[in-house]
C-alpha cells in the first residue's frame, strides 16, 4: 500500500494538472486526511509544491529517460515520475530505495499497475 502523505501529494497534483488551483487543491486534500499527522502533511506539502516548482527541469529529465513520450503517459503516471524524480534529485530525507519503492507502490495504488 501506498505512503498515504505521497498519495495524497499526486492525487492533488493530478487535480492541478487538471485545471485546479495548487493551494486550494492541496488544502482540500489536507483537510480530507484529518488522521494524518503533521509531519507528513508537511511532507505532502513539500512534496507538492517542490514537485511544482521543478516541474520543467523534471519533465526534461523524464523526455530524456523514458521510452514513452511523456504526451502518451497517463496524468496518473507523469505525476508520480515527478514525485519520484523530485524525490531522488531533491529531497536529501528520502532514501533513493524508498523514493523509487514509494513510487512504484503509488502507481498500483492509482490502479496503474501496468506502468508500474
Amino acid at each position: 500500500m501506498a505512503d498515504r502523505a505521497r498519495l495524497i501529494a499526486a492525487k492533488a497534483l493530478i487535480r492541478v494538472s487538471s485545471g485546479g488551483f495548487s493551494n486550494i487543491v492541496l488544502d482540500s486534500q489536507l483537510e480530507e486526511a484529518k488522521d494524518l499527522d503533521k509531519r507528513d502533511k508537511a511532507f505532502a506539502s513539500a512534496l507538492f509544491y517542490g514537485v511544482l516548482e521543478r516541474r520543467i527541469t523534471i519533465d526534461i529529465l523524464i523526455k530524456r529517460y523514458s521510452s514513452t513520450p511523456l504526451e502518451k503517459l497517463s496524468p496518473e503516471v507523469i505525476e508520480v515520475l515527478r514525485m519520484g524524480f523530485y524525490q531522488l534529485l531533491y529531497m536529501r530525507s528520502v532514501p533513493d530505495n524508498a523514493a523509487v519503492n514509494e513510487s512504484v507502490e503509488l502507481i498500483k495504488e492509482l490502479d496503474c499497475a501496468k506502468a508500474s
